[in-house]
């Protein structure tokens, strides 16, 4: 998918920026947020209700009025997006109004896959129906926002022992839990960051999430020696202590595997934070956008092919599926319309 726009070569940046449909808080500006909140939320059947499904959508399109609402929003950037399942409902309804060719035009409800590597499923496909990732500066902020939230959408719509919530935390200057430096590879300047992750004509963006546990017993984070550090750095292709890459860093290095991607097709804007939870697991919660899905298609071949990505190695995926982020249109169009 081309994402840059037809410009003549001599309108300014600012024209160009004008042409490009506005997406979502969260999709691509440059945060120095501390902490995230990811809200994976699993819907009960609401398939033949479609009164509850639009009150839900309304919920979901105020979702930056519903941030306004907390005790001090300073800093706090919110957006939602929506799994294949809701999204296909969402589309019925707009169809049956006789707006479906105005809605979201040329979009696919994403679908994700099982991914196996020797017959194992090692990216299961675990579904959700609406993804709210909001970040700031302030736990209680997100904690007062989340609930918020929550409160909007109709009484016993959400499937609270499926939905799962995860805090996300800035850890050592970005590195993730094991030490490594995370979303080095990130476009540097937010015309790259908006080229790489929105839909030009609709301001919309393509999301991926997956929660990784890491094996801690492993990695040895606390106290690792040289031989163990040396050994992890060639399964990453990057160096702990500096995150400079490897040189001759072996092919199914997590790195290696990743840049080959992207070199053939785009980049994407990582917004992962590592998490840790009562029972002792801990990990990283990977996050990125895209303005398509073929990206992350690509990288989840490659880390399943053959003997697979050497990740797999030091931590384990316990969780997937894409979203799709409407542009901020796009939700003004569901809000009024549905």
């Amino acid at each position: 998918m081309n994402i840059r726009c037809n410009c003549k070569t001599d309108e300014s940046e600012e024209q160009r920026k004008k042409k490009m449909a506005e997406s979502q808080q969260t999709v691509y500006e440059p945060s120095d947020a501390q902490y995230a909140l990811y809200y994976w939320i699993h819907l009960k059947d609401v398939k033949n209700d479609d009164e509850i499904v639009k009150q839900i959508v309304r919920s979901c399109a105020q979702i930056d009025h519903t941030a306004q609402r907390v005790d001090d929003p300073t800093d706090l950037k919110v957006g939602v997006g929506f799994g294949k399942q809701f999204l296909e409902q969402i589309t019925k309804i707009m169809q049956e109004k006789g707006l479906g060719t105005n809605f979201m035009p040329n979009l696919k409800a994403p679908e994700y896959t099982d991914w196996k590597l020797k017959q194992e499923i090692v990216l299961p496909s675990t579904g959700g129906d609406i993804f709210v990732h909001a970040k700031g500066n302030n736990v209680g902020t997100l904690y007062e926002f989340q609930h918020l939230f929550f409160n909007t959408l109709p009484e016993q719509s959400v499937d609270v022992a499926k939905t799962n919530i995860t805090r996300g935390f800035t850890y050592q200057n970005h590195r993730d839990i094991s030490g490594y430096m995370d979303g080095i590879a990130n476009p540097l300047t937010t015309e790259e960051r908006r080229n790489a992750a929105v839909v030009a004509n609709t301001g919309g963006s393509f999301v991926v999430t997956q929660k990784w546990e890491h094996l801690m017993n492993v990695i040895q984070v606390e106290r690792p020696d040289n031989d163990t550090v040396a050994i992890q750095d060639l399964w990453i292709g990057r160096k702990r202590e500096n995150g400079r890459l490897i040189e001759n860093m072996p092919r199914t290095s997590h790195v290696k595997l990743m840049r080959q991607v992207q070199e053939r097709n785009q980049q994407i804007v990582r917004q992962s934070l590592p998490y840790t939870e009562e029972s002792g697991r801990t990990g990283l919660f990977f996050l990125a956008y895209a303005n398509n899905i073929q990206v992350f298609e690509e990288m989840f071949e490659a880390m399943t092919q053959e003997t697979g990505d050497m990740l797999f190695l030091m931590s384990t995926n316990t969780s997937g599926t894409y979203w799709y982020f409407p542009g901020l249109m796009e939700l003004k169009n569901l809000h009024i319309n549905i």
